[in-house]
């Protein structure tokens, strides 16, 4: 490609352009498949006593001005994912011990992302 020097700045700032559209899509992909194998392992590792629970882990696809993000979330039981994992205090005294099965998963998708990213970037 043959460029002249008056042009310069236009060129690098079109291949610039390209290289950011290219890795945005690269990402995208990756965090929508990525949150997608999040969901899966939440369902398969929360705790079970009728399977509403674990069965109600969902990602959604959250689109800000410039960015697109995905969500993992608990579409069904939504109040009992800070009681589960943290435990809470019993009705008639004592308390239940959390069952951390959040936060291993948010960790392991954090990982597998930053690596996405790493690898898109390149």
């Amino acid at each position: 490609m043959e460029v002249k020097v008056s042009e310069l700045a236009k060129a690098i700032e079109s291949e610039l352009r390209q290289y950011n559209k290219e890795v945005l899509a690269a990402i995208n992909l990756s965090g929508g498949r990525i949150a997608g194998e999040g969901a899966t392992m939440l369902r398969e590792t929360s705790p079970r006593r009728t399977g509403r629970y674990a069965k109600g882990w969902r990602v959604r696809k959250a689109e800000g001005r410039h960015e697109v993000g995905y969500v993992i979330h608990n579409k069904t039981s939504w109040q009992l994912t800070h009681l589960l994992e943290h435990g809470h205090v019993k009705r008639g005294g004592g308390r239940v011990q959390g069952r951390p099965h959040i936060t291993p998963v948010e960790q392991h998708v954090a990982a597998a992302f930053e690596a996405a990213v790493v690898e898109a970037i390149k």
